[in-house]
């Protein structure tokens, strides 16, 4: 890696550099005018003595004449002969000096446009090349902030960067053009790819998988029965066949195989040649058949045997787990849950085998399983009044196995522990598993494999109380349980879950937009059915609050007096309910809008159900003496109950 002082030094020594050769240039530029200037002087002069030659000239011209036409007039140059010839000779030698200041004065302007040219392509090269240079100068900050990289023949060092640049480069000669194609089959030497254009278009089936080395035939063209991605046979064929190009192009490290890195790095290096040949100009087509693979990888990889859902052992909550195939990881599944061993939990419970640490595996049991203790923390009143209806299963039901499995502690099979879990996808199909408990589904044994997600998986390796306590465990308080059958049966809507419910907790907002026959809304959406997430304006926020103690002081604060509004009058809950209605009227939206109806007979089913539970702020409405019974009290609480919603709702109801 190149040092930020190295890299300062060599900018401040280009910036010198810069600054002294625009210094050179300003100096021939000045010494080019002062010659200028000088020429011009002197052309000047040598025009200023032409133009008194010519004045003198003309003079003498004149006056011989004028000598001619007067009588007894003798010049006097007749006189003497000799300095008349020398006179003449004057006049000869002055032409030729004259004829020859012409030539040089044609010379020197010609030289003065040469190097007038030149400085012209000197400034303007000079504005272009010094611009950077000038901008330094003028404003240190901002030259220190401008960055580039230098050209290959001026670096003094090689990054790593630029090492593996090369080799991608350098492996990037060795793959055909349009490598996503496979090979022409009429190339006998692979070395074209295959770019009919009518055949493409045509949606032929290409192969599953092919080799884009040049000269090299291989192609995979069906998954095998194990269903594998194709990247798992490029994968397999290029450790067989091409290693020696790897190890010459990338270097020995690329095709070692170890503990950590169990692929190598063939996959990654040809990705990245893929990618260089891509940025080169050699993009990939896009055609009709390359579509038709695409869906077959599609249809490959996201089957009804790769995707599934799974529940989560410890919290009961639902994760993706998709059978996948990574290069870079040993396990063959992604997602957010994965199967475990009953074995491979607890070690990671005792902290490993090396070194297990019963007390951390104590406090992870008690925290995060012991169905003792959930019983003794959170149970109490079911265990004292079991539920007696001959209804199906719901809520918690002290003698039941739905949530609770028996798990075995130790390699002998004899020492089991009750553990509060949902047992819903726990896999005993092994033949050792068979050999252990037969067809007794309320024991874990140490082979079965039961899903844990990736959250509760990694606490449990903790050794701190605070982290290895999961808070969305089922034994932290939070079991569900089954949903009453009514309310999946009758799909009870929320509109009349609201009006059914004695304690007002929320408001409700419908948001209807269009016309009525094209309802966008989740007014239909049902109760414990909820298949998707949904965005709408606004914040929402969580909290854990301690429901039993709120119940609790509302049944001190409540009265009988109280209860005589339940259920909720249709005055009350026109504006717990607001409906909003865009681009439609509401009579129209009513009139196909049925989810907007309430239904007496659920109105009456949902009061059943809190009353039979034996909800103490229920039971009040129908109290008639401080001895009564307790089943008298239910009788006739729900009678009052009936006489309310037969004046309130006598039929289905609209909320206006």
């Amino acid at each position: 890696m190149v040092r930020v002082d190295d890299f300062l030094d060599a900018q401040q020594e280009a910036a010198a550099a810069a600054l002294a050769e625009s210094a050179e240039r300003q100096r021939q530029a000045a010494e080019s005018k002062a010659q200028q200037e000088a020429a011009a002087a002197a052309a000047a002069a040598i025009a200023e003595a032409e133009e008194r030659r010519r004045q003198a000239a003309e003079a003498k011209a004149s006056a011989s004449v004028n000598s001619d036409h007067i009588p007894g007039y003798i010049p006097s140059d007749i006189e003497d002969l000799s300095g008349a010839e020398e006179d003449h000779g004057y006049s000869a030698n002055t032409q030729r000096e004259t004829e020859m200041t012409m030539d040089a004065w044609c010379k020197l302007m010609d030289e003065l446009n040469d190097e007038k040219s030149e400085q012209n392509e000197a400034s303007e090269v000079d504005s272009q090349a010094g611009a950077l240079s000038d901008a330094s100068v003028e404003s240190d900050a901002e030259d220190f902030f401008y960055v580039k990289a230098l050209c290959k023949s001026e670096r003094k060092w090689i990054t790593t960067e630029d090492r593996e640049r090369e080799c991608i480069e350098l492996l990037a000669s060795h793959i055909r053009e349009q490598p996503h194609l496979p090979r022409d089959p009429t190339d006998k030497k692979a070395i074209r790819p295959l770019v009919d254009r009518a055949l493409l278009d045509a949606y032929i089936e290409l192969p599953y998988a092919h080799c884009m080395f040049k000269g090299c035939r291989w192609v995979q063209q069906h998954p095998c029965k194990h269903r594998r991605p194709p990247e798992y046979y490029l994968l397999m064929h290029l450790q067989a066949k091409h290693k020696d190009i790897f190890r010459s192009c990338c270097g020995e490290h690329s095709v070692q195989w170890s503990k950590f890195k169990e692929e190598a790095e063939y996959l990654d290096y040809l990705e990245e040649a893929v990618k260089f040949k891509a940025e080169s100009g050699d993009m990939p087509e896009v055609n009709g058949a390359v579509d038709r693979r695409t869906l077959t990888y599609l249809h490959t990889a996201m089957g009804d045997k790769d995707v599934h859902a799974y529940f989560c052992f410890i919290c009961a909550e639902r994760h993706v787990h998709l059978r996948s195939y990574d290069h870079r990881l040993a396990s063959k599944y992604k997602g957010t849950i994965e199967y475990f061993t009953l074995r491979r939990i607890l070690t990671a419970m005792q902290g490993g085998q090396n070194n297990p640490n019963k007390e951390a595996f104590k406090g992870k049991w008690d925290a995060n399983f012991s169905w003792k203790l959930f019983v003794e923390r959170y149970m109490q009143p079911w265990v004292r009044e079991p539920s007696t209806t001959s209804e199906p299963e719901h809520g918690f039901v002290h003698t039941s196995w739905e949530w609770r499995r028996r798990l075995c502690l130790n390699a002998a099979g004899k020492l089991f522990r009750s553990a509060v879990c949902c047992p819903e996808d726990v896999d005993s199909s092994s033949p050792l598993c068979k050999m252990q408990h037969g067809q007794n589904e309320t024991e874990v044994c140490l082979d079965c494999k039961i899903p844990v997600c990736l959250e509760c998986y990694s606490r449990l390796w903790n050794h701190q109380p605070h982290q290895y306590k999961i808070p969305a465990a089922i034994a932290n308080d939070n079991f569900q349980g089954y949903i009453h059958p009514f309310i999946v049966q009758h799909r009870v809507r929320w509109i009349e879950a609201i009006v059914a419910c004695p304690y007002l907790t929320t408001i409700v907002q419908y948001y209807v937009e269009g016309h009525p026959r094209e309802k966008h809304h989740l007014a239909n959406e049902r109760m414990g059915e909820h298949a998707r997430a949904y965005a709408f304006r606004g914040n929402v926020f969580a909290y854990q609050l301690p429901w039993e103690m709120i119940l609790a002081s509302a049944a001190t604060a409540t009265s009988a007096d109280f209860l005589k509004h339940w259920p909720q009058p249709p005055g009350l809950v026109a504006h717990l309910i607001k409906a909003q209605f865009v681009n439609t009227t509401e009579e129209h939206t009513l009139g196909h809008l049925k989810e907007l109806h309430i239904r007496s007979f659920v109105l009456v089913g949902l009061a059943r159900i809190y009353i039979e539970h034996g909800h103490e702020d229920m039971i009040k409405l129908g109290m008639t003496g401080e001895h009564a019974d307790v089943e008298n009290k239910k009788k006739a609480a729900l009678d009052a109950y009936m006489s309310r919603v037969q004046h309130l709702y006598p039929s289905d109801v609209a909320v206006r």
